[in-house]
């Protein structure tokens, strides 16, 4: 992420007119799947700790709370 190279020669000379830099702009589409992974874990674990208490609350009903 540190390069001073373009990684795909394609893109090292902008469009006539749009002055933008392409090497500032090579890593633009990481930063999704950068916010994307840790709010999908985070959904996903609220989701399964919700299951655990459903199934707890559930087995606590059956046995009148002999966890406790």
């Amino acid at each position: 992420m540190t390069s001073d190279q373009m990684l795909n020669s394609y893109f090292t000379h902008e469009p006539a007119g749009w002055s933008i830099d392409p090497l500032d702009y090579q890593y633009a589409g990481g930063e999704i799947p950068t916010l994307d992974v840790p709010g999908t874990t985070a959904v996903q674990w609220i989701r399964s700790d919700q299951r655990d208490a459903r199934r707890r609350d559930g087995q606590a009903d059956r046995d009148g709370d002999a966890e406790l």
